[in-house]
């Protein structure tokens, strides 16, 4: 889906980005620079407006579905080649959400092939075509081996298990796929956007997709497996806070921005291996009970996701005090991530200035 990212300032040069910075953070002063930079420069603004423009649904022109699928499968292997995160094996099962057009799906069921396991499936859920998602791309052959839901995966209901659902609700959410939940996946993706359209872009709806994907990826990823997460502005408090879970929850953690996928955006993706057999990996139920409470209130009482919600993990104030040396971790897993994406500014800039003065 379309990787256009809305900057709110909720930490825009605050505390927690200026002591990365303090501890070594080379790449991501050079990248505030830049940013500071980019938003004064009416052509990189031009270059903007025209790339969400093509991102709505009726822009989109074969070429460019088929480059974005062709981008996704890229990307995956980059991730791949960093992280070394895709070990299929003999009836390996992956949950891809914000499957579509299926570019990830499509490296990983071709691992399968090249390493000759058996019983390899995949499963997705994918915005609708009718509501602005993509269609999936996959060959008639990888398609046997995966299974597509179309769903917006806001609209399932992700609330405590004891927590009755209201008359109102009742029929506005619906239960989660029995293939989603029967068994555990060895592998999950997060990386489902919001698809941007006629509306303004909306806060609300960027929280509660990121909350849903949140639920479903501990609820259904295996112990000891893998899950990616797709985040924004590492240098933020709440992704601070959702890299430091996966920290405590895993044995391994990347942050990785392939480099020939939107490098100029502030997405990347983190890489938690060997889910639950961390220090802390006996926490993942305990996780999964408050982030399912705090999905009532995103949906129900019309929070904003904030960083204070997350207190139960991590205060802010501990995160921010270096509460067993993460903020030194911070830094090393952020400084590859805004090492691409300096490049990826940079070089938008030169492109932009190029073509704007012809």
């Amino acid at each position: 889906m379309s990787d256009i990212v809305v900057e709110f300032e909720d930490d825009r040069l605050g505390s927690l980005t200026k002591q990365l910075i303090a501890l070594g953070a080379k790449n991501l002063e050079r990248l505030v620079e830049l940013r500071e930079q980019s938003r004064n420069d009416e052509s990189l603004t031009q270059i903007r407006t025209k790339e969400k423009n093509e991102a709505k649904t009726d822009n989109r022109t074969e070429k460019m579905k088929h480059d974005w699928y062709v981008g996704m499968r890229n990307g995956m292997r980059e991730i791949d080649k960093k992280a070394k995160c895709v070990n299929v094996h003999d009836g390996f099962r992956f949950l891809d959400l914000g499957c579509c057009p299926g570019g990830f799906a499509s490296y990983i069921m071709g691992q399968t092939e090249k390493s000759s396991a058996i019983g390899c499936k995949g499963v997705g859920i994918s915005l609708p075509t009718e509501q602005a998602g993509y269609d999936l791309e996959l060959s008639k052959k990888l398609r046997q081996s995966f299974e597509i839901h179309w769903a917006d995966l806001t609209r399932y209901w992700l609330g405590p298990e004891d927590s009755p659902r209201s008359q109102e609700s009742a029929g506005e959410f619906s239960e989660l796929p029995p293939g989603i939940t029967d068994k555990p996946f060895d592998f999950v993706i997060l990386g489902a956007s919001v698809i941007y359209s006629e509306v303004p872009d909306n806060r609300a709806d960027i929280d509660r997709l990121l909350m849903a994907q949140l639920i479903i990826g501990f609820m259904t990823t295996r112990k000891g497996g893998t899950l990616i997460v797709k985040l924004a502005h590492i240098e933020r408090v709440m992704t601070a806070k959702v890299l430091y879970l996966l920290h405590i929850l895993s044995t391994e953690v990347w942050a990785v921005k392939p480099l020939r996928q939107h490098s100029k955006q502030p997405t990347f993706y983190a890489v938690a291996k060997g889910l639950g057999n961390g220090q802390q990996g006996g926490r993942v139920a305990e996780v999964v009970i408050g982030l399912r409470k705090l999905w009532c209130c995103l949906n129900f009482e019309g929070d904003l996701f904030m960083p204070a919600q997350l207190d139960f993990i991590i205060t802010t104030k501990d995160l921010r005090d270096g509460k067993e040396g993460f903020l030194n971790r911070m830094v090393e897993l952020g400084e590859e991530v805004c090492r691409v994406q300096v490049i990826g500014l940079q070089n938008a800039t030169k492109h932009s200035k190029q073509h704007y003065q012809r």
